[in-house]
């Protein structure tokens, strides 16, 4: 996979989380439901491609994952207006904290053979962050 290859996906993924799945002025959970569901977690095809390629991106060279990077800085720049928090600083922190859980909890809710524990996962994952931002 290129930088071409990888920045297309993400952005098509951030324009679609900002814009149709998402209402969050954090206590609401529009956001979280769709992306934090069996659903999605069994259709990795159709989901974000860091939440599917996360471990194998760690490897990439150099240049690959200043691409990264960079498609990154793009993508929270386009949520930071949604994310909880008065202060840019805290705009930021909320992004970093939701994202990644997001990704974690997805990626190890698919390691699981079976889809009651892949729930809970989503689930316990939902329930936190509704209840810490």
């Amino acid at each position: 996979m290129d930088g071409a290859e990888f920045g297309q996906p993400f952005c098509t993924v951030g324009v679609v989380f900002c814009h149709e799945q998402v209402d969050l002025k954090f206590g609401r959970s529009s956001g979280l439901k769709p992306i934090l569901s069996l659903k999605h977690c069994d259709h990795a095809e159709y989901g974000c491609p860091l939440a599917a390629l996360a471990s194998e991106l760690g490897r990439a060279d150099e240049r690959m994952r200043a691409q990264i990077l960079e498609e990154l800085m793009q993508y929270k720049s386009r949520m930071l207006p949604f994310m909880p928090g008065r202060r840019g600083v805290d705009k930021e922190r909320a992004f970093l904290a939701i994202f990644s859980t997001m990704i974690g909890a997805i990626e190890i809710a698919r390691m699981l053979p079976e889809p009651a524990m892949r729930e809970k996962v989503l689930a316990t994952t939902r329930d936190f962050l509704l209840h810490s931002f």
